[in-house]
């Protein structure tokens, strides 16, 4: 019911729209219409969902763990450390479950974060270096040219930054 009168309402706005700015209530419905769908879709599968094993939770809870300590933790021996396993036992079963090495997801991360600090900030490369935790400059642009392919600074030009 609500969906259908989502999508009539979307229907409607989008035929009455004269600009692109009109086009954002269509958006706006969009999203409402993206979200319900989601809510629908969690509630008829709460019974479906099968528990995660003991290795799946721990690469959720490593990968968790990345997201909120890359800049604190650089290892993989300092994760393990947190999650209370072993460092080789963490990276075995990384690689089991997703096919990839822990201090691959945690340099993954790390890129990520950089080319966003690229982007979004005026920062100097050096300031990104230290916000990292880098060592220094130059190790950071060595890094980030080793995993990107390109220097920080062609990062950011091609950016338009």
């Amino acid at each position: 019911e609500l969906i259908s009168s989502l999508l009539l309402k979307m229907s409607s706005e989008f035929a009455k729209r004269e600009s692109m700015n009109d086009d954002l209530l269509v958006r706006l419905y969009l999203n409402i219409f993206l979200i319900e769908s989601e809510r629908i879709y969690q509630k008829q599968n709460v019974d479906n969902e099968t528990p995660l094993s003991r290795k799946e939770q721990l690469v959720a809870q490593f990968k968790l763990l990345v997201t909120q300590k890359l800049r604190v933790f650089k290892q993989v021996a300092e994760y393990a450390d947190n999650l209370n396993v072993n460092p080789q036992y963490l990276n075995d079963t990384i690689k089991e479950i997703t096919g990839n090495s822990a201090s691959y997801f945690i340099n993954q991360q790390l890129l990520t974060e950089a080319k966003a600090c690229l982007i979004q900030t005026d920062d100097t490369i050096s300031e990104i270096a230290d916000y990292l935790n880098f060592t220094d400059q130059s190790y950071f642009a060595r890094f980030f040219k080793k995993h990107a392919g390109i220097t920080p600074s062609q990062f950011r030009e091609q950016h338009g930054h």
